[in-house]
């Protein structure tokens, strides 16, 4: 008869990760009562491309829960962080934000300021930074900030989300404002 492997402390094993997912998104598992649950905050910072300021800043934060250790929470907490931001840039155009960016499950993301990423932004950064010109091009970031965890060392982190993205100001007969298109890159003839 053949014996199960000893699988080491510290080592994931794929059966133990999968099981373990499941069971939190079943809700059939909790952390225990006295685990740490740990807050990591983050703001969308917007500005023109390449012109040193003005900028747009919307915050936002995340938990994370650790049964044993608080930074490792915080940890949990700013991958929270991530995920929610390279989720919904990749769902930009949809209505609602992605459940990675809702205030539910076991590592919540609250006060979030964005349903429809692309055209909340649009409006917001024509509204604030295009100054009645017809389109305005723009870096994303989201910076996240909190205690140790939060952020590795050199205690800033910063998650770059876009460079050089360009949004339509210009206002269709409506009165509201066309949805944004992404800047294609120029196309250069490759001489064979």
């Amino acid at each position: 008869m053949e014996s199960i492997p000893e699988i080491s402390r510290g080592t994931s094993h794929p059966i133990r990760v999968i099981a373990l997912a499941a069971l939190l998104a079943t809700g059939v598992w909790a952390p225990p009562a006295d685990a740490y649950t740990r807050t990591c905050r983050a703001a969308y910072v917007i500005g023109e491309t390449d012109a040193g300021g003005p900028y747009i800043n919307r915050s936002f934060a995340a938990r994370g829960t650790n049964a044993m250790h608080p930074n490792r929470a915080r940890e949990d907490a700013r991958e929270t962080i991530r995920h929610c931001v390279s989720s919904h840039w990749a769902a930009r155009y949809e209505d609602e934000a992605p459940a990675a960016c809702r205030p539910t499950g076991f590592y919540p993301v609250v006060n979030y300021p964005f349903a429809n990423l692309q055209r909340e932004l649009n409006q917001l950064v024509c509204a604030e930074l295009a100054a009645g010109r017809e389109s305005v091009t723009v870096d994303v970031t989201v910076s996240v900030d909190g205690d140790t965890g939060c952020i590795p060392p050199p205690n800033q982190w910063q998650i770059p989300v876009a460079r050089g993205y360009t949004f339509d100001c210009t206002v269709n007969r409506q009165g509201t404002i066309q949805p944004g298109f992404e800047s294609l890159p120029r196309l250069e003839r490759l001489d064979d």
